[in-house]
């Protein structure tokens, strides 16, 4: 059983208590309704054609442009040889969330994400050590 299947069945479960204590008419337009429906039509969703070809694509821009957001800070620091300006904690937290991001990218098998995550992670990795080098 995957994960969507899983994630299915527990908000599904979660859905038939809660319908059964508030009704029908209120539960039908709520949250865990809309977020059902939403898991079974990207199940109904073909894999592959124009739309995942599109999908895919768009993964690969939106990735490619908040990865190279990095680039000019990278820059800057690396000529100044100074990471004063740059928070410790920001890089840190920022290094953990596109770990996390790649790990999620390879749990569900998508490229853009996993491509341009260890992408990232190279990049922040040499922001921090910067920071470490050049900083305080």
């Amino acid at each position: 059983m995957g994960f969507k299947d899983r994630l299915y069945r527990v908000v599904q479960r979660n859905f038939e208590e809660h319908y059964c204590e508030v009704g029908r008419e209120t539960l039908s337009t709520g949250l865990g309704s809309q977020l059902l429906r939403m898991l079974q039509l990207n199940d109904q969703t073909p894999k592959g054609g124009a739309a995942s070809l599109m999908a895919e694509s768009l993964g690969f821009v939106a990735g490619a442009l908040v990865t190279c957001s990095i680039v000019p800070q990278l820059i800057r620091v690396f000529q100044l040889k100074s990471a004063r300006e740059i928070s410790m904690l920001f890089t840190s937290l920022l290094l953990l969330g596109i770990t996390l991001w790649l790990v999620y990218g390879v749990y569900l098998k998508l490229n853009p994400v996993i491509i341009w995550n260890a992408v990232g992670a190279v990049l922040v990795a040499l922001l921090l050590s910067a920071k470490l080098k050049y900083g305080r």
